[in-house]
């Protein structure tokens, strides 16, 4: 078992396929973390227990996507206060200040 800290916007099913490729490991870790609920929001920095073997399950799948790279699933919707400002141009598409989406 190991422990690791929650990141910014991150829920349950983004830690299972971070650190064990599989969005249904999400069950082993939820019993390896005792009060946490699957709907739980996480909270950044709060501390969660992750199972050997289910990070052993998706060892290489993990390393592959994510090791050595900036890239975090993290698919928790922000908080109302977080909420990114879309805007409408002239012609009626839609974008955020960096550009169109």
């Amino acid at each position: 078992m190991i422990k690791i800290k929650v990141n910014h916007n991150q829920n349950l099913l983004d830690i299972a396929v971070q650190y064990t490729s599989s969005a249904e490991t999400v069950f082993e870790i939820l019993k390896a973390n005792e009060g946490i609920g699957l709907t739980d929001d996480l909270i950044a920095g709060q501390e969660l227990n992750i199972p050997q073997a289910a990070i052993d399950q998706g060892r290489i799948l993990s390393q592959e996507n994510f090791a050595g790279t900036k890239r975090i699933p993290a698919s928790a919707l922000p908080a109302a206060d977080e909420a990114i400002p879309l805007l409408w141009d002239e012609a009626g598409f839609l974008g955020d200040e960096e550009g169109f989406l």
